[in-house]
């Protein structure tokens, strides 16, 4: 394309490499820490052409150009050491291709106690003689001396010896990886501290994966000996097939609190002795003192020590005499059989179909339920205390309990059938004189006012107009029930005068002092009558069904004696004959 364009004047000629992107006037210096270097890159210059047509020329702008990584080392002097006076530390050098930079940075090692990480940060490093390193003076096996310090390349990444070898560059051999005696030490010691062999297989997950989560369920009696009164309680007993542990559960009773766990699961050994030596079921105690490494087998396990003389046992005496505890298993458990669970006593007697099936396939054996223990029971006689005078008694009845104070459920279907409803009060209203022989009393009149909506009694003094008499007119019992004459301390529920026990000539009770009814005004007669269902005593059949069980004896005599007054035959008599 080029040989068909014109020669045109100097700087205005079209560029030979298609490959080009940029078209901006070339720039000759180089700023490197602030200061303007020329750049000498006639060999770089052939040397990335040639890489271009290798891997073409997108893969040299800034973001994408490749780097060349080579394994490095350098020596490091430590000063006096017993075993080794420098160290050999392990480091990566990155080459940039773009601008021949290079970078050295040490790879992290664990618990190495040292800075880590970049050494010589990015940039262009100085030869020793003059100019700076190139892609020439990389290759294994060469040293390179950056900042006092010599590093020397002994191997590279697959990418950078393929990338060299296609531009042309011998790559020797890699160099045997270095061996840093501190970190062989330290590698050493971490091994021994961590050193076990092999242990035979114990096989102790094959229960866990049988089994789980199955468990045998028991009933059976708690008996607590030690304690003043004995105390018995029912329980259940879980035994964790998987894991041998005994879970312990009160059953839960009616009336009470949840049932709460008297013991988590727990081995539960079979003989329990609650004054163990310190020490006594502990295990065996190792002191290693030697130089040799050697294996020794201690307590049925294998330990790397240095020197088998030289390892301590437990010197504790009452270790030694130390005997294996024998803990409760599934073929322990038996219905009837008392068990010893650190130090109470338990008593089985009966437990679930699934713990029976167990038995009856895995040991042949059958499981027959005993008669449940009878528990003493304790019957007691709630005592209700009598009425103080404040408030109404069945507020009294409610709160006995402290615990549970039940407030008052009013009767509204009765509320609202008895309540008052325009001039219809729905209240009976009597005259009463109290039955006493006080000579200032006994002439006292009382009214009594009866409220149907929630059968409570308002009782207030009469003033009469008389002369040498100073009675006031006051409340003599405030609106609330009014019971009926009883025990103060009976526990049966207490009976309250109702409406059917208001009526002319009937007797009431109340603080104490016995009223009498005596008359009543027109509206209580009216509606007595209205509602004679609930008045007995203002029922007409009801009253005549009294008269006539009350004149049948004397039905012929009183017959024939009326009769006798009427000769005429007229059918009625006089009041005077009558009498």
């Amino acid at each position: 394309m080029a040989d068909c364009l014109k020669l045109i004047p100097t700087g205005y000629t079209a560029s030979f490499d298609i490959h080009k992107a940029n078209y901006h006037k070339p720039q000759r210096f180089v700023f490197r820490n602030g200061i303007a270097n020329e750049e000498e890159s006639e060999e770089k210059i052939l040397k990335v052409c040639r890489a271009r047509e290798l891997i073409g020329n997108h893969a040299f702008k800034y973001d994408t150009a490749p780097t060349l990584k080579f394994q490095a080392y350098y020596r490091e002097d430590i000063g006096e050491r017993p075993k080794s006076t420098a160290r050999f530390r392990k480091c990566n050098v990155l080459y940039f291709l773009e601008d021949d930079e290079i970078k050295i940075y040490e790879p992290t090692q664990k618990n190495s106690g040292l800075p880590q990480g970049c050494i010589v940060k990015k940039g262009r490093l100085s030869k020793p003689d003059g100019g700076y390193y190139t892609l020439d003076d990389l290759n294994i096996g060469e040293n390179l001396l950056v900042y006092g310090r010599e590093y020397r390349l002994i191997n590279c990444d697959d990418f950078t010896r393929r990338f060299l070898t296609e531009m042309g560059y011998r790559v020797r051999s890699p160099e045997p990886d270095i061996v840093d005696p501190i970190t062989e030490d330290r590698n050493e010691m971490n091994s021994l501290r961590s050193y076990r062999k092999p242990k035979p297989k114990t096989y102790k997950s094959v229960s866990f994966f049988k089994y789980h989560p199955k468990q045998l369920r028991f009933f059976g009696r708690f008996e607590d000996e030690k304690s003043m009164f004995g105390e018995k309680k029912q329980v259940t007993l879980y035994y964790d097939l998987s894991q041998d542990t005994i879970r312990i559960v009160e059953e839960k009773i009616a009336g009470l609190s949840d049932a709460r766990v008297l013991l988590k699961p727990t081995l539960v050994p079979k003989t329990y002795d609650p004054c163990v030596q310190i020490g006594e079921n502990s295990d065996t105690t190792i002191l290693n003192l030697a130089h040799d490494v050697k294996n020794i087998l201690i307590g049925g396990q294998y330990y790397k020590l240095q020197n088998p003389d030289s390892a301590l046992k437990d010197g504790n005496p009452v270790a030694r005499n130390r005997q294996k505890i024998q803990y409760y298993k599934d073929t322990d458990l038996c219905l009837g059989k008392p068990l010893n669970i650190f130090g109470f006593k338990i008593t089985l007697h009966d437990c679930d179909e699934f713990t029976k099936e167990f038995y009856r396939t895995t040991y042949g054996k059958e499981l027959v339920p005993l008669p449940k223990p009878r528990e003493e029971t304790y019957h007691t006689h709630k005592l209700v205390y009598p009425h103080e005078g404040f408030g109404p008694p069945e507020q009294t009845i409610r709160t006995n309990d402290p615990f549970d104070p039940i407030p008052h459920n009013a009767d509204l279907l009765k509320f609202f059938k008895h309540d008052r409803f325009g001039y219809d009060v729905r209240e009976l209203k009597f005259l009463a004189r109290a039955l006493t022989e006080h000579p200032f009393e006994k002439d006292t009149r009382f009214t009594v006012c009866f409220i149907m909506e929630d059968d409570t009694m308002i009782i207030r003094t009469l003033e009469l107009k008389a002369p040498n008499r100073n009675v006031a007119e006051k409340t003599y019992l405030r609106r609330m029930k009014v019971s009926k004459p009883q025990s103060a301390y009976e526990n049966a529920g207490r009976c309250f005068y109702g409406s059917a026990d208001m009526f002319v000539g009937n007797v009431i009770h109340a603080r104490g002092k016995a009223f009498e009814l005596l008359e009543a005004n027109e509206y209580t007669y009216n509606h007595m009558e209205k509602h004679c269902e609930m008045f007995p005593y203002s029922n007409i059949k009801h009253l005549m069904s009294l008269c006539k069980e009350w004149v049948s004896p004397d039905c012929e005599s009183m017959k024939l004696a009326l009769e006798g007054g009427d000769p005429e035959k007229n059918g009625c008599l006089t009041y005077e004959k009558f009498r």
